[in-house]
């Protein structure tokens, strides 16, 4: 994608100056999945400034967990996180993108945080299941069968099932193979 029409058109109309992605169709909020997702795409575009302004927003404005996953919702009349609730998508893209750079820019502090990122998606978004095997849960607290009634509630669009190969290499010990099979038959 270096020097294409696509990402010169994408980059223009969602990436601000400040490096936060905007979500024109939904009252210019920003979100983790959003940040994510225009990551991967810089290092898909070879885009290293996009990307570092990206990544910098990210932690300067969705990192105010206590743990290293981002808050998922950002508000642009509020100008600050107004849900610290995650997203697992945005944490796995996020996660993933920064993997990516690591490689392709060989830049060891990116894959020291994609490591941070995804130790923590792996300790409180997934659940074990006894029917199902690990459950990625959509986000760390609302969705658990003792928050739920109904519960646990399992969301197959937070499974970025192609980000589960890169991350088996970002942490080997993790059964990712397991999330991938149990998310295929949830």
């Amino acid at each position: 994608m270096k020097d294409s029409a696509i990402w010169t058109a994408y980059r223009t109309q969602f990436l601000d100056q400040s490096g936060r992605i905007v979500d024109t169709g939904n009252n210019r909020i920003s979100h983790s999945e959003g940040q994510g997702y225009g990551m991967l795409l810089a290092v898909a575009a070879a885009d290293r400034a996009a990307f570092d302004a990206i990544w910098s927003w990210t932690k300067g404005h969705l990192s105010v967990r206590a743990d290293r996953l981002a808050a998922w919702s950002w508000s642009d009349g509020a100008g600050q996180a107004f849900d610290n609730n995650n997203a697992s998508d945005g944490d796995i893209l996020i996660a993933w993108a920064l993997a990516e750079a690591a490689d392709f820019w060989e830049n060891p502090d990116y894959l020291n945080e994609a490591r941070a990122i995804t130790k923590d998606i792996v300790e409180k978004s997934i659940r074990s299941s006894s029917n199902h095997g690990p459950i990625l849960m959509p986000a760390t607290r609302g969705f658990s069968a003792n928050e739920q009634s109904d519960g646990p509630v399992v969301n197959l669009s937070y499974w970025v099932f192609p980000a589960f190969a890169r991350l088996a290499q970002v942490m080997p010990g993790y059964d990712w193979s397991g999330l991938s099979q149990a998310g295929s038959i949830s």
